[in-house]
């Protein structure tokens, strides 16, 4: 834990995880509940995740080839504006828009998530590498946990919101501005 260098690492891998996590439990939530799109519908449209396992290995040799600067700007770019979009398009969110957005933050997101594992780990000497994972490993459950509580919480405060009448909705159920 007193290495910078892998504890940089750790913590990009740990957020990225936070953030992911988040999104696999909004995005079908909010197709459904906001789109009224069906449940096999919302849930396919976390298929673009699928990118993450596709891209793992492309973006390993595009690390070995190009070094973790170039592949970190380029991957936090592309998943900072799948974000960003999200919230700028908040209103006008379409299963379309969805899914750009989705495969954006995903590309990002494969540019980064295991690389900076990889880097972090890189920086210990090899007795401290199998103990080092394990603390990325029990990291990112915790992380995932707390994502999950998060975003749930959010969840229950807009319903709450909603039954008390803070929130209006009309009749199909939209929130009015």
């Amino acid at each position: 834990m007193k290495n910078t260098s892998f504890n940089l690492g750790l913590l990009i891998y740990t957020f990225l995880q936070f953030i992911q996590i988040s999104l696999t439990f909004v995005i079908p939530n909010l197709a459904q509940l906001g789109l009224k799109t069906s449940a096999l519908t919302s849930g396919m449209l976390l298929l673009g995740s699928l990118l993450s396992a596709f891209f793992g290995p492309v973006t390993g040799r595009l690390l070995d080839s190009q070094g973790f600067k170039k592949l970190f700007l380029i991957g936090s770019f592309l998943a900072m504006a799948g974000i960003l979009l999200y919230i700028i398009f908040a209103q006008k969110l379409s299963i379309a828009l969805i899914v750009i957005f989705h495969v954006m933050f995903m590309t990002g997101f494969s540019m980064m998530y295991n690389n900076s594992m990889t880097i972090g780990l890189q920086q210990l000497e090899v007795m401290h590498i199998a103990s080092s994972h394990y603390q990325g490993q029990s990291k990112q459950v915790v992380m995932g946990s707390q994502a999950a509580f998060i975003v749930l919480f959010i969840f229950i405060l807009l319903i709450f919101a909603c039954v008390l009448g803070l929130i209006k909705r009309d009749k199909q159920g939209l929130v009015k501005n």
